[in-house]
């Protein structure tokens, strides 16, 4: 099931949101070489067309959230190309100074992470 915000609700909650790109309208896999299945952002026309439709509806932002994690470098040139500064896998872990910054880690977090043992690994 797919759930979208409005845009009524997005601009009624930026006062305590902010919301960035995790594309218009790729969010779902489709089938590629010897019957692999990949984001749908790999399709590299798609995904031109996809940014195009984000700043059409206002949405300007530096930053992207890869979907399903996947990424490539044709993916994070498209996106660099686009004026994307920052792009975030599912890769876990935390960024450090030095890190790509279209390849970048993220933490997942849910309503059932344990947020302190979550920080504690941050001085692991």
């Amino acid at each position: 099931k797919r759930s979208y915000l409005t845009k009524e609700q997005i601009e009624t909650s930026g006062d305590v949101f902010e919301f960035h790109s995790h594309t218009y309208n790729l969010h779902y896999t489709k089938p590629e070489k010897c019957g692999k299945v990949y984001a749908a952002t790999r399709d590299i026309q798609m995904l031109k067309e996809d940014i195009a439709n984000i700043k059409r509806f206002g949405i300007d932002t530096p930053y992207f959230a890869y979907p399903f994690g996947d990424f490539n470098h044709r993916i994070a040139y498209q996106l660099t190309s686009a004026g994307y500064r920052m792009a975030f896998t599912v890769v876990p872990g935390f960024v450090k100074p030095g890190d790509h910054p279209m390849f970048l880690k993220r933490l997942n977090v849910t309503t059932d992470t344990d947020l302190p043992a979550l920080l504690d690994g941050m001085d692991g």
